[in-house]
């Protein structure tokens, strides 16, 4: 399946190219909104661009109407579906699976984070891990074994326990005729009745998962559009803890049979910036190649030392970022003598 691949850096305007094309398509007469596909990894991302390119003032409820396939793949199948709220597991459900099984169920399906996925917690680490490995590997029977591999699991028996909670949750949505997100999709996938559409976009495509690409890849087979544009890039990667297929958009960035349109001037970032992000880039052993200018400004750069961390992290919720896993496992064995809680990625 032919793709037009847009790869570029933070800052040169992956997704203002996206929305300039779609642009041309409507104000040139090619097709009328409804007859496109514009797909995020994010409610907002995916509105906004909706917003951008309708221009005049609106209400949401035209909009919707207007453009109902801007949105996320999971808000798609939901629609296509014709699903209903009360088809859909909600806290009572969670709670009633706690209390029937003696282990506890995280509600996954709370809205109002802006993604269709479910942020991890701290009470919802084997869950997390069930969701990863759908995911990740959503045709493998195999596939909580696959991620047993490469994964520390805490404690032990984690692994029979993590197994049986995916039983137990499995015939529970049987019984009750309930659906997660990761029911849409195979739903959806079975169902192969995606919209008529006739241009295609996708947008932060590095963070897709491999789930997300089958639906992908069955839209444009069934629907057929004149032209599907993607775009993303492998560097920003932020969705890996989720099941983020990034090797799958590195193989495409690099088929022949695909069209690849480089974005080289970014415009948000510094002299300074570029030439640390440069380097830090350089060493990553799978990556697809790619150069880019800085913004004309050297900008600035701030060090923050959070050492000690009981003294530069006594206040505030802060995500770290380590370079190596033994740095991590230093950190968080001082979180640990410190009594403080915290989710290990």
């Amino acid at each position: 399946m032919k793709r037009n691949i847009v790869i570029g850096p933070p800052g040169t305007g992956k997704t203002t190219c996206l929305k300039d094309k779609v642009d041309k398509l409507i104000n040139g007469g090619h097709c009328r909104p409804d007859e496109i596909g514009y797909f995020s990894f994010t409610v907002k991302a995916a509105e906004e661009i909706r917003d951008r390119v309708a221009k005049d003032e609106w209400s949401e409820a035209e909009l919707k109407k207007m453009y109902p396939y801007f949105c996320t793949l999971h808000s798609l199948a939901y629609k296509r579906l014709q699903l209903q709220q009360s088809q859909i597991m909600d806290q009572s459900d969670y709670d009633d699976l706690s209390r029937l099984t003696g282990r506890y169920f995280v509600n996954k399906m709370k809205k109002g984070n802006g993604m269709d996925i479910s942020m991890p917690t701290a009470k919802s680490e084997y869950q997390d891990l069930i969701n990863l490995a759908y995911a990740k590997f959503p045709d493998d029977e195999d596939r909580l074994n696959k991620i047993f591999r490469t994964v520390k699991l805490s404690d032990y028996g984690a692994r029979n326990t993590i197994e049986q909670m995916d039983l137990d949750l499995k015939n529970f949505k049987r019984d009750r005729d309930k659906l997660e997100y990761v029911d849409y999709f195979n739903h959806f996938l079975k169902r192969k009745n995606p919209p008529p559409l006739k241009y295609l976009f996708v947008d932060e495509a590095q963070d897709l998962s491999a789930h997300q690409w089958q639906v992908i890849d069955m839209i444009q087979e069934v629907a057929k559009p004149i032209e599907t544009y993607v775009a993303g890039d492998d560097d920003q990667v932020i969705f890996r803890w989720a099941g983020a297929d990034i090797e799958h958009f590195i193989a495409m960035a690099k088929n022949d049979d695909n069209t690849i349109i480089p974005l080289t001037q970014s415009y948000r970032i510094p002299k300074s910036v570029h030439t640390i992000a440069t380097k830090l880039a350089q060493s990553i052993s799978r990556r697809i190649d790619k150069s880019y200018k800085p913004r004309d400004e050297e900008g600035e750069r701030t060090v923050l030392n959070i050492r000690p961390l009981n003294k530069g992290l006594a206040e505030g919720e802060w995500l770290i970022l380590c370079r190596t896993h033994e740095i991590v496992q230093q950190v968080s064995e001082s979180l640990e003598q410190f009594g403080w809680l915290y989710k290990r990625y």
